[in-house]
């Protein structure tokens, strides 16, 4: 820019190339680029780099109650399992630092999101179910321990700050804590087992505000993935992409829209096919999306 900058100004001085210069990199940040989903690069920088309680880009509404919540199955999850430690004071731990298996066998009936078919078919039969057997388990337990509300110190304990998140008129701010420390700091590329897209979880503030108009309707996960993931954040297409098909939009449904689901952000129906393998899905955002995630980007955003 420098360089383009004194070829068009012949004879400038530096105070009039630095002005100059300076008017071009305004110019820039100003500008709505198109790789950018529109934005400018101030507007996406305000987005990316907020600290989502207030003053930047995005903001979390803490203010909700828990009738408002209702429909969040990962809050419900979170408040059985802070309420069990509350009411326990301490829950057994394995060699390995997870819940043991009684607990286990007492906490998965009471959850939602963790509730499948089969690992209730499996309790039933009395076969052993260990913590990392439950997906959703194994990763609110290590969420709710990185937001400093559980902690292991001779087995499982609920913390002062989960004691005061778990009543019920501070549901609004247990599911802002909760949805921050998921999406920001819990290593999300352990719900598809894959080391690829390290990107997409530093730009997921872009992701959701994408998802804000993409996702108003019906839409499948492929095209809300091709709309909403930032293409620089997107790991080039893979050998066996290449040669069997496109399938990065796994990583962007397991990684946000699921977990969307599971906060009662998005809804999901499924697609009826004569073959169970067949079957796929469409998502949109629900109610609770608008009221819980505020966006500000600036003037002049979509």
């Amino acid at each position: 820019m420098a360089l383009e900058a004194a070829a068009s100004a012949p004879g400038a001085s530096i105070e009039q190339l630095n002005r100059l210069i300076a008017r071009r990199m305004d110019d820039y940040n100003t500008a709505p680029q198109s790789e950018l989903g529109g934005l400018s690069p101030a507007q996406m920088g305000r987005l990316l780099y907020g600290d989502w309680s207030g003053g930047g880009g995005l903001t979390l509404n803490r203010e909700l109650t828990l009738d408002d919540l209702a429909s969040a199955n990962l809050l419900h999850d979170a408040r059985t399992i802070l309420g069990l430690l509350r009411d326990a004071g301490v829950l057994a731990v394995t060699q390995a630092g997870n819940l043991s298996r009684a607990v286990v066998k007492e906490l998965v009936p009471r959850l939602r999101v963790s509730r499948s078919p089969f690992i209730a078919e499996q309790l039933e039969l009395g076969k052993v179910v260990n913590e990392q057997d439950v997906l959703w388990l194994n990763v609110l337990r290590h969420v709710l321990t990185m937001a400093g509300l559980m902690m292991r110190r001779k087995g499982f304990r609920i913390t002062a700050r989960g004691r005061e998140l778990v009543a019920e008129d501070r549901a609004g701010e247990l599911y802002a804590k909760l949805f921050e420390t998921f999406f920001r700091k819990f290593n999300l590329q352990v719900l598809d087992r894959s080391d690829r897209h390290a990107g997409l979880q530093g730009t997921i503030a872009f992701s959701f505000y994408r998802l804000r108009t993409c996702a108003r309707d019906w839409s499948t996960p492929e095209k809300l993935a091709a709309e909403a993931w930032l293409a620089s954040a997107m790991d080039p297409l893979a050998e066996y992409e290449i040669k069997y098909g496109d399938w990065r939009h796994w990583s962007f449904r397991n990684r946000v829209l699921g977990p969307l689901v599971h906060f009662g952000l998005l809804e999901e129906r499924e697609l009826p096919a004569k073959e169970k393998w067949e079957r796929s899905v469409e998502m949109r955002k629900t109610p609770l999306f608008d009221r819980i995630l505020r966006f500000d980007v600036g003037a002049g955003a979509g």
